[in-house]
């Protein structure tokens, strides 16, 4: 699986990573990186290499590196962490909307499964400062939540052209 992607890579891109994983073990002196911290990073290569087909897939990489679920999901955690800005959460957040569940229950209920757990976190912050709650409790990558707060969370990302069009389509002008 290694070789497979070693042999996709050309000899001045494994030279490249190579120096880069050296540069950041022997900086500021050999050996002085925490080893969370070179895991991270390493984790960061292989992810840019190519190594894992989707980076947020928590069953490959744990199957990939033979490593737990927990840990699988702290690589994840920490490198996006490190990697992801507000702008780029938002916009794999808007991906991931795509991908929702309508969930039977007493009350109407929404699904949306994330296998990243950074973006969970960052969806459930959304919906807190709009004064909504969520609930994980049910499975760590699913966060269920009630219709009106999805609606909410979808007002963030549709763009004002739609909201106008929304606004003239529910109006009685026609």
């Amino acid at each position: 699986m290694a070789n497979d992607i070693i042999n996709k890579l050309s000899s001045n891109q494994i030279q490249e990573v190579f120096i880069q994983i050296l540069n950041f073990y022997i900086t500021p002196s050999f050996g002085s990186v925490k080893q969370r911290e070179f895991d991270i990073f390493l984790f960061s290569k292989l992810q840019e290499l190519g190594f894992f087909e989707k980076n947020d897939d928590i069953y490959e990489i744990m199957s990939k590196l033979k490593i737990t679920r927990s840990k699988a999901r702290n690589l994840i955690y920490e490198s996006n962490l490190r990697k992801l800005n507000k702008i780029k959460l938002d916009q794999k957040l808007k991906e991931e909307l795509i991908k929702i569940r309508f969930l039977k229950s007493n009350s109407y209920l929404v699904g949306i499964e994330l296998e990243n757990p950074l973006l969970i976190d960052h969806l459930k912050a959304k919906l807190k400062n709009k004064g909504y709650s969520s609930d994980g409790s049910f499975s760590p990558e699913l966060v269920r939540l009630n219709t009106e707060a999805f609606v909410a969370i979808l007002e963030d990302y549709i763009d004002e052209n739609s909201k106008k069009m929304r606004l003239f389509q529910n109006s009685d002008e026609f």
